[in-house]
């Protein structure tokens, strides 16, 4: 018993030399024995502290300072440095989780915690904690007689994370061409999960679907329709949109849009919406309105039979054939037009028309123009006012204004008729109210057939109007003639005569129509002529 005691002295001298001074001294008495028993370092039971004896706190290595943990990352894991001791006892570690930094309100206690030897001692807790909310926790070491210091307090927070789902796209759908180049763009809102705030939509449009080049970039809220430099937004219901107001015309463009929000630990920001696509229309057409230049501020002109001159308004979009409809009258309000000229807009900035009658001498007259492709019509220009001479006659006519024209063909050569049926259908769907008055022997007008001319003209001058039977002071009111031959085509028979419109009169039961009347033409022994102006 000597020996062992010696041998228990000696591993307590080493760790605890200042603790076991008074056994030494006891040892030397055999009646001592029992004290010895009962003061054993090792004994479950040993009464304590024992004197000299230290325990270093652990040390928090995490969490600490207040540390974000999303509740997905629970059960939590704890680790501290390990504590150290000079007694022979073994320890272990106690660890409590609290709500409050004075640990009155102890949410987690864990007792028991083995140590290691690798310096640091892990732990993960029983179970989760309670989110979005503060936590802190402490370690200590103890071995049934001593107990050391708490480590200091460290702190966590257990969040709830916010996740943001991929938005869908609603419209312009992919690869669809939009109404307007005014275009808004939706998706379908996602679903968010967590205390999500401030949630915002980025919507990126852009030329190439690399997004390397962005035509804009809109941001808006979710919850309330803003304004701002960028854009005009909304959000309603489950749909969210954002306008980057007026867009290039026929254009393709490619967009995307995702969602953020403010979450507790941060930004938090969403998937990308597919990609989608879209083009823009063609650009509208527009016609300009015409500028009278002559004659205008009253002068008095050359003739009863005035040439009518404006410079061109503009013209932007596929408007195909425009025309220009003069009207003269004797009052500003024009309810009794005393003469109406249609003719062709002129691709040389100008275009001139020619009264088809005399105008009374010495009168005063007003007129006005406007151009129409048969579906857009401009504005009426202002009113000009001008005088005819008194005792004037009409000069002869100049040749009216239209477009290209076809080469004459070589000597002794004919060129094939031109196919105008589809433009003779346009005009007639444009204007039913003309083609249904066409009928002059009931005291209808040229309206219709002037247009006629007019639009035949604008794509090639060999077309003209047609004298009756060769009779150039008889114009035909439902034929036109294409001049086949070589020069200037007038009062040439070398035509084809082409019927525009079915049952010209009696009035009424007008329909556009495309016949070739030449072979029968010939065969009653007749002949057809060119003629323009008529």
């Amino acid at each position: 018993m000597t020996a062992l005691l010696g041998a228990t002295l000696t591993r307590a001298h080493l760790r605890a030399p200042h603790a076991l001074a008074g056994c030494l001294a006891m040892s030397i008495a055999v009646a001592g024995c029992d004290a010895e028993r009962s003061s054993n370092p090792l004994s479950p039971s040993i009464a304590g502290p024992l004197a000299g004896v230290t325990i270093t706190a652990p040390a928090a290595v995490g969490p600490t300072n207040s540390l974000l943990i999303a509740t997905t990352e629970q059960p939590l894991t704890l680790i501290f440095a390990s504590a150290d001791s000079n007694s022979v006892r073994p320890f272990t570690y106690e660890v409590q989780v609290a709500t409050d930094a004075a640990f009155t309100q102890i949410v987690i206690e864990i007792a028991g915690v083995e140590p290691n030897e690798f310096g640091q001692v892990t732990i993960q807790l029983p179970s989760s904690l309670d989110p979005d909310r503060t936590y802190y926790w402490r370690v200590r070491a103890l071995d049934g007689a001593n107990t050391g210091e708490y480590s200091a307090t460290a702190s966590f927070e257990v969040f709830t994370p916010v996740v943001i789902g991929m938005p869908a796209v609603g419209s312009p759908g992919n690869g669809g061409t939009t109404p307007s180049n005014i275009v808004t763009l939706e998706v379908v809102n996602p679903e968010i999960t967590g205390p999500a705030e401030s949630i915002m939509y980025r919507f990126e449009l852009a030329t190439d679907p690399s997004f390397t080049t962005l035509a804009a970039v809109l941001t808006v809220a979710q919850t309330a329709a803003t304004a701002t430099a960028v854009s005009n937004a909304a959000s309603s219901g489950g749909r969210t949109s954002a306008s980057p107001g007026a867009l290039p015309h026929d254009q393709t463009f490619f967009w995307r849009a995702r969602v953020s929000a403010q979450a507790r630990n941060g930004e938090i920001i969403g998937p990308w919406t597919p990609t989608a696509s879209f083009t823009t229309p063609p650009p509208p057409v527009v016609i300009g309105v015409p500028t009278p230049t002559s004659p205008i501020n009253n002068t008095t002109t050359a003739t009863v039979r005035p040439t009518l001159t404006v410079t061109n308004g503009t013209v932007t979009g596929d408007a195909g054939t425009v025309t220009y409809r003069f009207e003269v009258d004797e009052a500003t309000s024009f309810g009794n037009p005393v003469a109406v000229v249609v003719t062709a807009r002129s691709g040389s900035g100008t275009t001139a028309a020619t009264l088809n009658s005399n105008l009374e001498a010495g009168r005063e007259y007003f007129w006005r123009v406007n151009g129409t492709n048969g579906t857009v019509t401009s504005a009426w220009s202002g009113p000009q006012q001008f005088r005819t001479p008194t005792g004037g006659s009409p000069s002869p006519p100049p040749p009216g204004p239209g477009g290209p024209r076809t080469p004459d063909p070589p000597p002794g050569g004919q060129l094939p008729l031109p196919n105008e049926e589809a433009l003779i259908n346009s005009i007639a769907a444009a204007n039913p109210g003309a083609l249904a008055d066409s009928c002059i022997e009931e005291g209808g007008r040229w309206e219709f057939m002037d247009l006629a001319v007019a639009a035949l003209r604008a794509r090639d001058t060999r077309w003209g109007y047609n004298c009756k039977r060769g009779d150039c002071n008889d114009p035909s009111i439902d034929v036109v003639d294409y001049f086949w031959g070589i020069g200037d085509g007038h009062e040439s028979t070398d035509v084809y005569l082409i019927d525009i419109i079915s049952a010209v009169c009696p009035g009424g039961n007008q329909s556009p129509a495309w016949i070739d009347q030449t072979q029968a033409t010939a065969d009653e022994g007749t002949v057809g002529r060119w003629i323009y102006p008529r």
